[in-house]
């Protein structure tokens, strides 16, 4: 069941005025008590070498992460860190945030190109696809893969990005992964047009332009959907689209994606989008999101970093949160492996020249 949304459609009630543009990025930085935490080793090799010499009561734990520091394989590198001393993370979270979010995708978008130009590239892409499709319902190793595998279409270069997917989508016009690729080449156009300004201060122009493309993104997303029915990116990408232009494909595939798998994280990770106030969203709304989150962290314990979002929400808005940071947010990582909340808590001690409390 999914209890804590049952007022879902009130919650996306209104229409929202800014994209996120980075939803699922960790924002994370060199703060000293960032690198502190097997989740938390994003940061590049050598960024804690150069910190101040730890009081004698952190020398063995600084010495185990600066030793992790200096691998140079960031999947390996973010297994390797030492948990933050302290912590009561939910068991497995760390883990499961490394091999999630740092595990390299199997194709980039040359490699892709590339196998298209080979005989029975398309069938070779095909399968491969399916593989990561059923290994995130199988094997929670591999959960979100098959979303970070088909994101390599959201790179940068929109150009280059759509000539691939529509090659793919010639090649292989049945398949739904080839179709949730254009989509998201589509999505993003849409989202440029847009820009991050506010309706009232968007060209209307532009503003036909985004629904434009959004409307052709939808119908690939929709397409795929109905070649594969658990095809979570499709599905995801129609939320994000929703929260921007339509309540109604907001709501229906919110209820779809929550149906295929209602503990994905990014999944939720949407749904937290459209909770908050700049979305249209509330501070209820946030901790109905928090709280979904949590009852489902047993099954999925990556999404137990949600659960004081609401309060991170209002202190990284505050102009100056850093009393609030230390306060709330401290604690919070100590409970969750965040990287945002170690973000805030870790820069406000070191503007306030405490290094290692």
């Amino acid at each position: 069941t999914h209890a804590p949304f049952c007022a879902l459609p009130r919650l996306l009630s209104c229409r929202r005025a800014q994209r996120l543009r980075d939803e699922w990025s960790l924002r994370l930085n060199r703060d000293l008590l960032l690198a502190m935490s097997l989740a938390l080793s994003f940061v590049p090799a050598g960024a804690v070498a150069a910190a101040k010499q730890p009081p004698a009561e952190y020398a063995a734990y600084v010495a185990a992460m600066r030793k992790a520091d200096a691998i140079t394989d960031p999947l390996q590198r973010c297994l390797a860190y030492p948990d933050l001393p302290g912590n009561t993370w939910p068991a497995g979270a760390a883990k499961a945030r490394c091999t999630m979010f740092l595990t390299p995708v199997r194709y980039s978008l040359d490699a892709i190109d590339a196998r298209l130009k080979q005989a029975g590239g398309a069938a070779e892409l095909e399968a491969a696809f399916a593989t990561l499709l059923d290994a995130h319902f199988t094997d929670p190793a591999q959960r979100e893969h098959v979303r970070l595998a088909l994101a390599v279409f959201m790179d940068k270069d929109r150009d280059k990005a759509e000539r691939i997917a529509r090659a793919w989508r010639a090649a292989a016009p049945d398949s739904a992964f080839a179709r949730v690729a254009l989509g998201h080449v589509l999505a993003d156009r849409g989202w440029d047009a847009r820009g991050t300004k506010y309706a009232r201060d968007t060209p209307a122009e532009n503003l036909k332009k985004m629904s434009g493309y959004f409307l052709e993104a939808a119908k690939e997303y929709k397409a795929a959907l109905e070649g594969k029915s658990r095809l979570l990116p499709a599905c995801e990408g129609l939320m994000a689209i929703g929260r921007q232009s339509s309540d109604d494909v907001q709501t229906y595939a919110t209820e779809r994606c929550l149906y295929i798998d209602p503990t994905s994280y990014f999944v939720v990770d949407e749904l937290m989008n459209g909770a908050e106030p700049r979305w249209g969203g509330s501070e209820e709304a946030m901790k109905s999101v928090s709280a979904y989150a949590q009852e489902k962290a047993a099954i999925n314990p990556v999404l137990s970093v949600y659960a004081f979002h609401s309060a991170f929400y209002e202190i990284e808005r505050m102009d100056d949160g850093d009393d609030k940071a230390i306060a709330v947010l401290a604690p919070a990582a100590l409970q969750v492996p965040n990287a945002a909340y170690l973000r805030l808590a870790g820069g406000a001690y070191l503007r306030k020249d405490d290094e290692w409390t």
